[in-house]
């Protein structure tokens, strides 16, 4: 595993799939979940279940900008030396985060998050 790619967006019906955007996302390292992980111990998100293609969540966007008002979430994973690639401990990048729209939807509404495993 080489580390996770996330996608936040609203819950939707499927005669908006086409419609939809993703409020957030990013990509970080090995160890990158435990910010989602972490939220579910607190009980304030909940793992749907996965496999890693993807592994899917939801939780409040009251959790969810309290999380991002730090800025991505950081973690200590570690540094990775592959046969074409380096990844440095605790990296994140490509970070989209609308935080404006986050922050205009109604702090109980509930989000998808989808992890994908990047191996």
């Amino acid at each position: 595993m080489l580390g996770w790619e996330f996608f936040i967006e609203r819950q939707r019906k499927e005669s908006d799939a086409a419609k939809s955007a993703a409020l957030a996302s990013w990509m970080a390292g090995i160890g990158g979940t435990q910010w989602i992980d972490d939220l579910v111990s607190r009980g304030v998100a909940t793992h749907l279940g996965g496999n890693g293609y993807p592994n899917r969540y939801t939780v409040q966007v009251r959790a969810l900008v309290g999380v991002l008002e730090q800025g991505v979430p950081k973690h200590s994973g570690p540094f990775v030396l592959g046969d074409d690639y380096i990844t440095p401990g605790g990296w994140t990048g490509e970070v989209d985060i609308d935080m404006a729209s986050l922050r205009a939807l109604a702090p109980d509404e509930l989000l998808f998050v989808e992890a994908w495993d990047q191996s």
